[in-house]
């Protein structure tokens, strides 16, 4: 099984949350909403391409292409896709501890940040995954005249 997303909107990562239980500081308040809307753009494309959640236990890998509009080298680039990853749980899969494979791209361009992510099962062949992944970024890269 592979499953392509395509989210847009700038990824804030994760900031220390809360001060006595509240969320308090600017950021993590950004960080907090970033993922509720990462989490709603997951959930319109699963449903909207018909997807089912990962199995239970499944080693996972993961693709990911950033292409960012700002000063390239602003923020960690882990950390985003840690993000992503994260915002993912309970729709596409259901722990991120079963993802063993994480290979990620970061590009500049000046009018667009989406996050391209796919997510496949380790136990299929390495080869047309990656290949997949190409198909799948290749028209995205196009569109944005990368």
């Amino acid at each position: 099984m592979i499953q392509g997303y395509i989210l847009l909107g700038r990824i804030y990562p994760s900031q220390r949350m809360t001060q006595k239980g509240q969320w308090v500081k600017a950021n993590a308040i950004k960080h907090k909403a970033c993922k509720a809307d990462l989490k709603l753009q997951y959930r319109t494309q699963f449903n909207y391409r018909d997807y089912r959640m990962f199995p239970e236990k499944t080693p996972l890998g993961v693709f990911i292409y950033m292409s960012v509009n700002e000063r390239t080298h602003i923020d960690d680039m882990e950390n985003k896709q840690k993000m992503a990853i994260d915002s993912a749980q309970g729709i596409v899969l259901k722990d991120d501890k079963y993802v063993d494979f994480i290979q990620v791209r970061r590009d500049f361009h000046p009018d667009q940040d989406p996050l391209c992510l796919m997510l496949f099962g380790l136990k299929q062949e390495f080869t047309s995954i990656w290949l997949a992944s190409l198909s799948f970024i290749e028209p995205i890269r196009k569109d944005l005249a990368l």
